[in-house]
C-alpha cells in the first residue's frame, strides 16, 4: 500500500500580490441603456390562471367554431334560422290580422265568429246573452269568451267606471278603472279575451269554465259596486 506524505513549504517563500486593482463602474447613461434593454431583463412575470369561466368560454366558442367550419352543419343551421325567422313573421302578421291567417289554413270560417269587434259592441244585453247561450250549445267556447268580454265592457260603460267608445283599446280601459280590486279582475278577464280573440288557439270546455268563474267575479265586484 502506497504512502503518501507532504511537504510543508515555509512561509517566507510566499509571494503575494500587491498590483493595484482599478474598479471600474457603468456610467448613469449606460446603465440606464441596459436596464431598458430586454435582453437583460431576467425578471418573468408568469401567465396568469385561466378562470373557470374564460375556460367554459373558450370551450363553447372553440365548439361553435367546430360546428360552422362543418359545412353540413352549417348549412343546416342556416335552414333553421330562415325557418325561425318565417316562423315569427308568420306570427306576427297573423296577430295583426287577428288570426285571418290561421284560419285560412285551419280552413276555419270566422265569418260568424270572431269578425264582430265593431258591430256586436254595440248589441243589447238581452243580443249578447243569446249569442253566448249559442256559442255555448255549440260548443264555439272562443265566441262565447269574446261575447262575455263585450257584455262586461257594456256594464262597466252603464255603472260609469268605464267610457267605451269603438277607438279604445282593452288597456285604456284598465287604467280607466279606480278601484284595483276591480282592475285585477278586469286584467283577469282581458287575459281570456285576448286569448280568444287574437290568439286562436282551442279553448275546451274546461277552459272556458275556468274563464267565466273570472267573468262572473267581475260582474258580481260591478254590481256590488253599483
Amino acid at each position: 500500500m502506497p504512502i503518501f506524505t507532504y511537504a510543508k513549504v515555509p512561509s517566507d517563500t510566499l509571494q503575494t500580490d500587491t498590483s493595484s486593482v482599478e474598479v471600474r463602474l457603468p456610467s448613469d447613461a449606460n446603465l440606464a441603456d441596459y436596464q431598458q434593454d430586454k435582453a437583460f431583463n431576467y425578471k418573468q412575470d408568469l401567465p396568469e390562471s385561466e378562470s373557470l369561466m374564460s375556460q367554459i368560454y373558450s370551450w363553447l366558442m372553440s365548439a361553435v367554431g367546430d360546428l360552422l367550419s362543418d359545412e353540413t352543419t352549417s348549412d343546416i343551421l342556416e335552414i333553421i334560422a330562415y325557418l325561425l325567422f318565417l316562423t315569427i313573421l308568420i306570427m306576427l302578421v297573423n296577430q295583426y290580422m287577428k288570426g285571418n291567417i290561421s284560419s285560412m289554413i285551419t280552413n276555419t270560417n270566422t265569418t260568424n265568429s270572431l269578425q264582430i269587434s265593431a258591430e256586436q259592441a254595440d248589441l243589447s244585453d238581452d243580443n249578447l246573452d243569446q249569442l253566448i247561450q249559442q256559442a255555448v250549445a255549440e260548443q264555439r267556447f272562443a265566441d262565447a269568451i269574446c261575447h262575455l268580454y263585450r257584455r262586461t265592457l257594456r256594464k262597466l260603460a252603464a255603472s260609469n267606471y268605464i267610457t267605451w267608445t269603438k277607438d279604445k283599446t282593452n288597456h285604456d280601459y284598465l287604467y280607466e278603472l279606480q278601484s284595483e280590486q276591480m282592475k285585477t279582475l278586469f286584467r283577469n278577464v282581458t287575459y281570456y279575451y285576448e286569448y280568444a280573440e287574437y290568439g286562436r288557439f282551442h279553448i275546451d270546455e274546461a277552459l272556458f269554465k275556468t274563464a267565466k268563474q273570472q267573468f262572473q267575479k267581475l260582474n258580481k265586484t260591478i254590481m256590488e259596486n253599483s
